[in-house]
């Protein structure tokens, strides 16, 4: 199988966590086509498109929604372990929603991540979460001053 493990937490009391396949396994299917009758090559063919079709409309809004934060806050993103820092990332909500969408990715990519769609759908939408606690806890936000959101991902 290929997955990975995502786990959040934070200063603030917020976690989350998801264990998912990736679309890695999608591709496997992909040399069924190569070794299957013409009919159903086509037919996955056209299946395989319309999932990663999917993937994309579904990251694109929670990368809108990521982009366009209320709260400032850190962002860290470790190995599975915990042992090694992937990523990190300052949100400020008074940033442009461009700007932060394109610092963003360029944080992820600087630290040589190449995420597949669901990772990305994974950690847009657990910020997405962790905005909303921040706006349901304003008091938590008070008593810790930066809130810091922390993201293992195992791959």
């Amino acid at each position: 199988m290929i997955g990975y493990a995502f786990d959040a937490y934070s200063n603030t009391g917020f976690t989350h966590s998801v264990v998912s396949w990736t679309e890695g396994e999608l591709w496997m299917s992909y040399a069924l086509k190569k070794t299957a009758p013409k009919p159903l090559g086509k037919t996955v063919t056209g299946l395989m498109d319309g999932i990663t079709d999917q993937f994309a409309a579904w990251k694109k809004p929670l990368m809108q929604a990521v982009a366009g934060v209320s709260t400032d806050f850190l962002l860290f993103g470790w190995d599975g372990a915990g042992a090694h820092a992937l990523f990190t990332y300052r949100f400020q909500k008074d940033d442009p929603a461009e700007y932060t969408a394109a610092q963003f990715v360029r944080a992820i990519k600087r630290g040589g991540n190449d995420f597949g769609d669901q990772v990305m759908i994974t950690l847009c939408d657990t910020i997405r979460r962790f905005e909303e606690h921040l706006v349901l806890n304003r008091g938590a936000v008070e008593r810790v001053g930066i809130p810091c959101l922390h993201t293992n991902i195992a791959l």
